[in-house]
């Protein structure tokens, strides 16, 4: 199981190039069966917020109402022990931003050992792999 970062979503929305072809391929690995994904509703509420900003408000509940119908993709709730853990996951990691510290204890409380992000700020992160948009 692999949580996907709102910008997987927000990329193939917004966007065309190399980032935005590699966040296609990652969608289309899970529409197709071959991996299973999650994303939260932090997720969803950043994706909608983000294109509603950039390309229009009919636009991003367009892109958020496809989101919640897509396959093998589940989408997980944040609890209050999230925003506690987001606070030590900060006091951890120097570059983690605080939506990022909500994913990262989202992703682990369900079990989750890897992110997928477009954010280098999961680089460091010992406690989940980091699957990069960038050629490493």
């Amino acid at each position: 199981m692999y949580y996907f970062d709102s910008n997987i979503f927000i990329l193939p929305a917004l966007y065309e190039g190399r980032r935005s072809e590699k966040a296609k391929d990652w969608l289309k690995k899970m529409v197709d069966g071959e991996i299973e994904a999650s994303t939260s509703v932090l997720a969803l509420d950043e994706i909608v917020w983000i294109i509603s900003r950039e390309a229009g408000r009919q636009k991003a509940l367009t892109e958020g109402e496809r989101i919640l119908e897509l396959p093998h993709l589940k989408l997980l709730d944040v609890k209050t022990e999230d925003a506690v853990r987001m606070i030590n996951y900060q006091k951890r990691y120097e570059d983690l931003r605080p939506r990022d510290a909500v994913h990262l204890s989202v992703a682990l409380r369900n079990g989750i050992h890897t992110i997928v992000s477009d954010d280098d700020d999961f680089k460091d992160v010992e406690e989940v792999g980091w699957e990069s948009l960038v050629e490493k």
